[in-house]
């Protein structure tokens, strides 16, 4: 793979310094629990669709769903899907209006309040296990194509992925996370539309003679 240019490094650049400014600049509006994991509850309603979206995507989405199925079948990212499809609008018909009309700041105070506080521990503990084992394949996947684009060693990545996001999310709280989100969405979408039209330009419509 060649090397990144020169611009991609300044985008790059670009884009790391901007996070790590959302994060000093909502820092300063960080006074309670609940601004700092439900930013007081004003977001818009996009804003916050976007972030849903944007934080399922990772390097898993571009590298490891394409190789899955070059190398085995499209079956399970087609299963996947369709049940993502179906649980989104059981959860959207469902959970999100009574969770509205909860005043609590998490899933886990919900078990603990509805059903036992050992309950809390036990989803908290299994959903830090499931964290723990998705964001690590995440950031080793993520720190190979940066490694094979620019030579930066895998751990020294990881590294820097990991002490950038800690910044700007422990200063910021979920107000940076979720306007991060919306930034990194619309930077992916707009690569979409430029690796649409380059792949694209690449083709040539012969009319019949």
């Amino acid at each position: 793979m060649n090397q990144l240019s020169f611009p991609d490094y300044l985008v790059i650049l670009a884009y790391l310094v901007g996070i790590i400014l959302l994060g000093f600049i909502f820092s300063k509006r960080q006074t309670s629990p609940k601004e700092y994991f439900l930013a007081s509850k004003n977001i818009p309603w996009w804003a916050a669709g976007i972030s849903i979206f944007a934080t399922l995507l990772s390097a898993q989405t571009f590298l490891g769903g394409p190789g899955w199925v070059f190398a085995r079948d499209s079956r399970w990212l087609i299963t996947g899907s369709v049940i993502g499809l179906g649980t989104v609008a059981l959860a959207a018909a469902v959970w999100v209006p009574l969770w509205q009309k909860l005043p609590i700041l998490s899933i886990y105070e919900y078990l603990e309040r509805r059903f036992h506080p050992g309950l809390r521990i036990v989803g908290a503990l299994f959903f830090l296990c499931n964290c723990t084992f998705w964001m690590g394949n995440a950031l080793v996947i993520t720190a190979q194509g940066f490694n094979a684009a620019t030579g930066v060693s895998i751990e020294t990545g990881i590294w820097c992925i990991v002490l950038l996001t800690m910044v700007y999310t422990t200063l910021g709280g979920a107000r940076a996370v979720i306007w991060s989100d919306v930034a990194q969405f619309l930077l992916l979408f707009l690569t979409y539309i430029v690796i649409a039209w380059l792949l694209l330009a690449e083709f040539q419509w012969h009319p019949q003679e």
